[in-house]
């Protein structure tokens, strides 16, 4: 299954490819070879560049659009934090790397049998307006904001948190390191008493989220150590 990119403002702007999916799971893996290329963690999501009628740019390290369509879209800024990469040169630079292992071997391969003539590259790797994407749902700061100092939780919670998307291999979720309050216990009653708390209220927030959970996420409550939400009581 390969992912689309764009937004409802400018409809599709690209498409993973079997070579690009390889290419991010070299990168994720060898981290030497990332370094070497400029590439730093998050690994970024590699898109194919397919809209022929839209002219991009990178402002400030966010992704920019000129489109012609109904409502054009002039050098419309979507704070998506992204790269644009020549795919030819930066095939070339990746099979030629002295960087590669044996490790490597199954996805060079596929690399190397990609055509050069391939479009050219839209290296996504996150927000840069402090929104988060977890699997599809926009979290913005306001939302964590109000999920952390919701008043269910003020006898727990100073309010005062760090929240970052983290990814392990092909799994991703959403990390907190949560301040509690003097003589707050950091059990597991209490921890799922603030985890429930938080998807509620996310949830709430962003529908998206809620329906996820209910349909996805929930299945892996029961191990703490595979939520969607993992949470670190920083007293």
């Amino acid at each position: 299954m390969f992912s689309l990119y764009g937004s409802a403002d400018t409809g599709g702007l690209g498409m993973e490819f079997l070579a690009t999916i390889a290419l991010r799971k070299i990168l994720y893996r060898n981290s030497a070879l990332a370094s070497s290329l400029g590439i730093e963690s998050p690994i970024p999501h590699f898109f194919h560049f397919l809209a022929t009628n839209t002219f991009v740019e990178s402002v400030d390290g966010h992704l920019c659009v000129t489109r012609w369509q109904g409502i054009p879209l002039v050098r419309y800024i979507l704070y998506d934090r992204v790269a644009l990469y020549n795919w030819k040169e930066f095939k070339q630079a990746v099979l030629t790397s002295p960087y590669l292992d044996l490790e490597d071997q199954a996805w060079v391969k596929i690399i190397s049998d990609s055509s050069d003539d391939l479009p050219d590259l839209l290296a996504v790797s996150g927000r840069g307006d402090s929104c988060l994407i977890l699997g599809g749902a926009n979290l913005t700061e306001y939302m964590l904001d109000a999920a952390v100092k919701c008043e269910e939780l003020d006898e727990i919670l100073t309010g005062l948190y760090r929240a970052r998307i983290v990814e392990e291999a092909d799994i991703q979720y959403l990390a907190f390191d949560l301040e509690t309050r003097q003589g707050v216990e950091s059990d597991a009653i209490t921890l799922n008493r603030v985890y429930h708390s938080l998807v509620q209220t996310l949830g709430q927030l962003e529908s998206y989220f809620l329906e996820a959970w209910k349909n996805v996420y929930s299945a892996w409550d029961n191990d703490s150590s595979k939520r969607i939400l993992r949470l670190n009581f920083i007293p």
